[in-house]
């Protein structure tokens, strides 16, 4: 309670006022901690665990969708806003009134503590506040991949050799630094998080140009808290849909290409199999996300769509590859 007191109880002038509120408590010295489920009582048994919070829980990939663009919105607001706005919301009389009313001792401030807390305090930030940005990377993704299926190249000049010393590293040590992280989490759901990345990246880019409307503009736009969220679809679910099916149809174009003679600067295996697979990628990454969409527009079963057995889609890459060995020029 004193910690809330110190700041003026919770912090408006923001979608995530949670978010917000926490940031200011650490700027003022107060320190943060992270409880687990199982802090109390073995892993193995639920029945020793207590809870840490209850609520609603999007039930639908649209509310998800809503949810998680409410979050990276409040992230960028928060980016954006004015030093003044968060004292414009409230009684400043009042406030300093209430400081010599109530004194509090807060802890020592940030810029006090050793560096080694700082520089993760710093991290943790970083990767809370900006992660909106890191959608233009997808996007990005997206649109060189499509450009190396139809054309077979790069739509920019990229040095062989400067790749292999300093791109291939960086990508070895950025996985082996996530897998360190996540030495928690099973491979599986670290596999997940992957394609949630890339099928946030759309609305991510939506909830930045909202916050950047509302800080131009002043209005709010339309949103709801989780507890009001409902499925039944949304537009927010369009563009990876979209996306999907673009990266198929370049997909099946650069099959075509290699194939048809009248394509000759396409007959270099190096051209067709950088573009191809990345495509096959990304198409992986997007494809559990946008069929969760289609079975909750139409109704269908979770169950639907899916192959379990991983059978069917191992007998399709074996008749592929009988294809494309058959018809290799």
């Amino acid at each position: 309670r004193a910690a809330l007191n110190s700041i003026g109880g919770i912090r408006y002038g923001t979608l995530t006022e949670d978010a917000f509120t926490g940031r200011c408590l650490n700027q003022k010295g107060w320190d943060s901690g992270y409880f687990r489920k199982d802090w109390e009582g073995e892993i193995g048994d639920p029945n020793e665990r207590f809870p840490l919070a209850s609520g609603t829980v999007p039930d639908s990939v649209s509310a998800t969708f809503k949810q998680r663009k409410r979050w990276a919105q409040g992230s960028c607001e928060i980016q954006f806003m004015p030093k003044e706005r968060p004292d414009m919301l409230m009684d400043l009389d009042w406030w300093k009134q209430y400081q010599i009313d109530n004194p509090i001792q807060c802890p020592p401030s940030g810029k006090n503590r050793p560096l080694k807390q700082r520089f993760m305090r710093f991290c943790f930030f970083f990767n809370a506040m900006y992660y909106p940005w890191h959608s233009f990377a997808a996007i990005i993704y997206y649109m060189v991949n499509c450009y190396m299926m139809v054309y077979g190249t790069l739509p920019f000049y990229l040095n062989s050799r400067v790749v292999f010393c300093s791109m291939v590293p960086w990508i070895l040590l950025r996985g082996y630094l996530n897998r360190l992280a996540s030495v928690s989490v099973k491979n599986l759901d670290s596999q997940r998080g992957q394609e949630t990345w890339f099928s946030f990246s759309p609305v991510f880019l939506m909830a930045l140009w909202d916050a950047f409307y509302s800080r131009i503009t002043g209005k709010q736009a339309t949103w709801a808290n989780t507890g009001g969220l409902k499925g039944g679809g949304s537009i927010l679910e369009l563009p990876n849909a979209i996306i999907i099916v673009v990266l198929f149809c370049c997909w099946a174009f650069a099959i075509y290409r290699f194939y048809d003679p009248a394509f000759s600067d396409f007959e270099t295996p190096w051209q067709w199999f950088p573009g191809l697979f990345f495509g096959a990628f990304l198409i992986a990454q997007l494809w559990p996300m946008v069929k969760m969409s289609t079975q909750e527009y139409f109704g269908w079963s979770y169950d639907t769509l899916t192959d379990f057995s991983g059978y069917l889609s191992v007998m399709c890459w074996y008749a592929f590859l009988i294809f494309f060995c058959a018809q290799w020029k």
